[in-house]
């Protein structure tokens, strides 16, 4: 059966397979952007606590001096 239907409505054939390559499409670019933000989250943390780290040691030196 689907031979004889891909060849009497070829187009058919190609929509499907166009509609199943932009639905792995989409997964893959949902799958890139959790892990980028993934990624991004972690570097805006260790940022985050860099920047702690280093106002604390400023307020100790400051204490100190």
């Amino acid at each position: 059966m689907p031979p004889a239907l891909s060849r009497s409505r070829p187009g058919l054939l190609i929509d499907g397979l166009c509609a199943v390559a932009f639905f792995e499409f989409l997964l893959a670019a949902a799958w890139a952007g959790i892990v980028a933000a993934n990624v991004l989250q972690g570097v805006a943390r260790r940022l985050l606590v860099a920047v702690i780290a280093v106002g604390a040691v400023h307020v100790v030196m400051v204490m100190v001096v």
